[in-house]
């Protein structure tokens, strides 16, 4: 009798200790998180705008770390804002998860 497997996908870990999530305009943020080894990841920073989000890549190391560094633009609105992280898996698997943000 063949048993059935589930595979679960890696979780996305913002590591706190190493990450600026909150800054002004024309700040600089910074988002390192852990997931699977070296997989292709993305962030998408959005601020409100009616203009698109912009679309930054990364590769997780091989513990699984992946860091990305910006300048918050020049006329982000003040608030708190919800960025996403996808990490594409080798078999092509998609997993997200919301990252918030916070400007001043």
């Amino acid at each position: 009798m063949a048993a059935n497997v589930s595979i679960l996908p890696p979780p996305i870990t913002v590591l706190s200790n190493q990450s600026i999530l909150r800054a002004h305009a024309k700040g600089t943020m910074v988002l390192t998180i852990t997931t699977a080894p070296s997989v292709g990841c993305m962030l998408v920073l959005g601020y409100g705008f009616a203009k698109p989000a912009k679309h930054l890549l990364a590769r997780s190391d091989t513990t699984g770390r992946a860091s990305w560094t910006w300048h918050v633009e020049a006329h982000a609105p003040p608030g708190t804002w919800q960025l996403l992280v996808t990490v594409t898996l080798r078999d092509g698997e998609q997993v997200s998860a919301p990252v918030m943000v916070t400007v001043w």
